[in-house]
């Protein structure tokens, strides 16, 4: 199952969202992200668009890894949230679905909120937790932030 995710970039005129299908933690689009930090949402958003994935036999090329959208997704476990009006002010939402007496529930929590170095930190901090897990597997492990 897809780990899907949206990005939200706010200034004090604009609003632009981006759609990730695959791969939505912070471990993998949340580095993605701060790699492509600019000092506008056009610069960062470019960035973004120039990543693809692995180009599947059956297609003519690779597919983009963002696409633009118009809202948030219904489907998503994780909402990016990069706040260029507030001086690149970064936060990172979680979805969980809880039982309740009547079924499930959604609950977002705010599992990060910060500047972007404090971003790496978090991403650090989550690269590490992935990787015990994927130690535990034999696969290779995921490279830390410098």
């Amino acid at each position: 199952m897809s780990t899907r995710c949206n990005l939200e970039f706010l200034t004090e005129k604009s609003r632009k969202v981006l759609y990730r299908h695959h791969d939505g933690y912070p471990s993998c689009t949340g580095v993605s992200l701060y790699e492509s930090l600019g000092k506008t949402v056009k610069a960062t958003t470019s960035a973004l668009f120039e990543q693809r994935y692995e180009k599947a036999s059956y297609e003519s090329e690779a597919k983009s890894v963002y696409e633009v959208t118009d809202s948030i997704h219904g489907d998503i476990d994780y909402l990016y949230r990069v706040d260029f009006a507030c001086g690149l002010e970064i936060t990172v939402e979680s979805r969980k679905l809880v039982e309740t007496e009547n079924g499930f529930a959604e609950v977002w929590t705010i599992v990060f909120k910060g500047n972007k170095k404090e971003f790496r930190d978090f991403l650090n901090k989550d690269i590490e937790k992935t990787n015990q897990y994927l130690v535990s597997r034999g696969y290779d492990q995921q490279e830390l932030i410098a």
